[in-house]
This record gives structure tokens, C-alpha cells and sequence, in this order.
């Protein structure tokens, strides 16, 4: 439907990294955990610096909420990597 109507989802390839490695939809993410990963990428642009996505997961975890996925904040001692 979207070739057919020539429409495009203006997404960056980092948001498309952290829905890949995640292995999650665009429709099945809540708007502020989309939001979360969006103001990640800002600000490691307003900073003059590529947003990566091993900073990203050290700072943010995906979490489940009845049907909607989103992101919220790894707690301080908390690290992603074993």
C-alpha cells in the first residue's frame, strides 16, 4: 500500500537499528517510547556525535505494557551486557 501511494515513514537508520535488534513493529511500539528513542538521537546530534546503539541500550531497556512495547530507563547499576 505504501509503494502504491508513493508514501514514505521518515525514519532514521538508527530508529530502524533499535527496531531491528529489538525484533519489534513500528505499529506495535507506545508513541513515548518512540519518543524516548527519538530524543536519544537528538541529543547525540545536538552534540555533534552519531547516536549508537550500545550507548542506547545501556541507558534504555524495552519493556512490555499489555499489547504496547516501549522503552523506559535501566535502573543506575544496571548494565545490558553479560
Amino acid at each position: 500500500m505504501f509503494d502504491y501511494c508513493s508514501y514514505r515513514l521518515p525514519l532514521t537508520n538508527f530508529f530502524i537499528r533499535v527496531l531491528l535488534f529489538h525484533e519489534v513493529y513500528l505499529s506495535q511500539m507506545n508513541p513515548f517510547g518512540l519518543a524516548k528513542v527519538c530524543q536519544f538521537e537528538l541529543a547525540c546530534r545536538s552534540l555533534d556525535s552519531d547516536p549508537a546503539l550500545d550507548v542506547f541500550r545501556a541507558l534504555y531497556k524495552l519493556n512490555r505494557s499489555g499489547d504496547w512495547y516501549t522503552f523506559e530507563i535501566r535502573k543506575k547499576n544496571a548494565c545490558c551486557y553479560s
